[in-house]
């Protein structure tokens, strides 16, 4: 098995067990016997448990990254199907991450904030886009505050209070769907009001 190979069979097993039971409580031995290998092969391509979830995460931001790339620019939907799907995009790709590792992913994304900060940034690129295609297709109102949206949207993708929703009683996947509504209705004109409510959607 070549190197690429036999890096990416490792980041699968490590996704399932990271995602299903928690970083803290998977072990290198755990992924091993997962995917019969030894521990020694896990170590020969990753030096640590920790820069193994940094290869998992970053594999999942390139993930997310080309989707919403491919949504934004598909020329055959408009602003707020756009929208639609990508709520939905946000609301699958967290439905893999089970609880305890949601919690783990918050302390490592301010113990790694520069990391963080890169990769979000990346993401924002496209949600701006998709804002200024609201904009031109006369769903947004032209004077909306796009940077201010941004640097809600950006503070949203990484400050989520894990705890505060569990208090709530509200999951993760309920948080996103709701904020994307406040943000909607906030920006949104009364063309897009009127489309939204006739999808039931308001």
């Amino acid at each position: 098995m070549d190197e690429d190979k036999a890096k990416s069979l490792i980041i699968d097993g490590a996704s399932e067990l990271f995602f299903k039971f928690g970083f803290s409580n998977t072990t290198t031995q755990q992924i091993a016997e997962e995917l019969e290998i030894s521990k020694k092969t896990i170590y020969k391509y990753f030096p640590s448990k920790e820069s193994l979830l940094e290869a998992v995460l970053e594999r999942e931001h390139l993930e997310m990254e080309a989707q919403l790339s491919q949504l934004v620019n598909q020329d055959d939907l408009d602003f707020l199907e756009k929208t639609r799907q990508l709520s939905e995009l946000l609301v699958f790709g967290n439905s893999k991450f089970g609880p305890q590792f949601v919690k783990e992913l918050q302390r490592y994304k301010f113990s790694n904030w520069s990391y963080h900060c890169h990769a979000h940034h990346r993401l924002l690129v496209y949600f701006e886009k998709l804002l200024h295609q609201g904009i031109e297709q006369g769903f947004i109102r032209e004077e909306t505050n796009l940077p201010v949206v941004l640097l809600i949207i950006d503070c949203l993708q990484g400050h989520l209070n894990f705890d505060k929703l569990s208090q709530m009683d509200m999951s993760l996947n309920q948080a996103i769907d709701e904020i994307i509504q406040v943000i909607m209705n906030g920006i949104i004109t009364d063309t897009g009001r009127e489309r939204l409510a006739k999808a039931g959607r308001l």
